[in-house]
């Protein structure tokens, strides 16, 4: 029996969409179907009360996901938290992407609205990194009303509403959503690896991620090609200092803007302009040349001027 095919008790039925994402990945991205597997089991563990059922099937759980990290180990970038956040987070976006795309063409079906539904799934999957940012949060909530909304529309008979509810016209602040294209992600274009795009209707694959995600010459932090990265320990990528020992209010160190020439750089700016840098990379890893030229623009903006804008 495969470890994604262990049963699972009816307390812990919550979980069982992360199990069954982990099972569609577990040939085509192990990677993938590790973290889905990992936050199945935190988010098990959570559970408060547990019966002997519960416990014997977290045990099983973790004796697979451990052979599964065993499995892994052999790559460098596995020991990189941030690489595995990056990778699955860009993961998520693609499929979102894909779908957004196909809700704002009007191509409605029960597979777009599985695709939105995938695509929030994923989002829940990357918190096993950490809390996500308001972005990502607002991403999320979006891609699951979507799913919904298509499915309940498309069993009524009733034709969907494209993007946000009235309309494109409609503000999509009601749900904290940016506009198609405005997240800092790299865009949804499909990557010219692929040149046919998607049939209208058919979700992404296997062809996300690509099958060599991190061409040669990548920058030091980035894994090998054929390499996959590791998910070591959930963290919440704090800001430097966030772990430091409490001082007194007379010793509180004051928080100084630096500069950069004339211009005074918060520590916020420089995690915006390393943030675009790191989309820049992830945008030339699926050839989105288009995405690469758009955050690479942002930063240099933000380090030129100041203003992210």
């Amino acid at each position: 029996m495969a470890d994604t095919d262990i049963p699972i008790p009816e307390s812990l039925k919550a979980i069982r969409p992360y199990m069954l994402l982990a099972k569609q990945h577990d040939k085509k991205d192990t990677l993938i179907s590790y973290f889905c597997m990992r936050y199945a089991m935190e988010t098990a563990m959570r559970q408060v009360q547990r019966a002997p059922e519960d416990k014997k099937f977290l045990f099983l759980l973790m004796d697979a996901l451990e052979k599964r990290k065993k499995a892994l180990s052999d790559s460098e970038a596995f020991q990189n938290d941030m690489v595995c956040n990056s990778y699955v987070e860009n993961y998520a976006i693609k499929i979102f992407s894909y779908a957004d795309n196909e809700d704002r063409a009007g191509r409605f079906t029960q597979n777009l609205a599985k695709t939105f539904y995938r695509a929030g799934l994923l989002l829940d999957v990357l918190q096993t990194f950490g809390e996500l940012s308001e972005e990502l949060q607002m991403q999320k909530k979006y891609a699951k009303y979507k799913a919904a909304n298509i499915s309940s529309c498309l069993k009524k008979g009733e034709t969907p509403t494209p993007g946000p509810p009235g309309g494109e016209d409609e503000d999509e602040s009601f749900l904290g959503m940016p506009p198609a294209g405005a997240m800092g992600a790299p865009g949804p274009s499909i990557p010219p690896a692929h040149p046919q795009p998607f049939p209208p209707g058919q979700p992404p694959s296997a062809m996300y991620p690509p099958q060599n995600p991190y061409p040669p010459q990548q920058p030091p932090n980035m894994p090998p090609p054929g390499h996959v990265p590791n998910a070591a320990t959930p963290t919440n990528h704090a800001q430097p200092g966030a772990f430091a020992p409490p001082s007194t209010p007379d010793q509180q160190p004051q928080a100084q803007p630096r500069r950069g020439g004339s211009i005074q750089f918060s520590t916020e700016d420089f995690a915006q302009a390393t943030k675009y840098c790191k989309y820049t990379i992830s945008s030339l890893q699926y050839e989105d040349v288009p995405a690469a030229i758009t955050n690479l623009e942002k930063a240099l903006r933000l380090l030129k001027t100041g203003n992210d804008g």
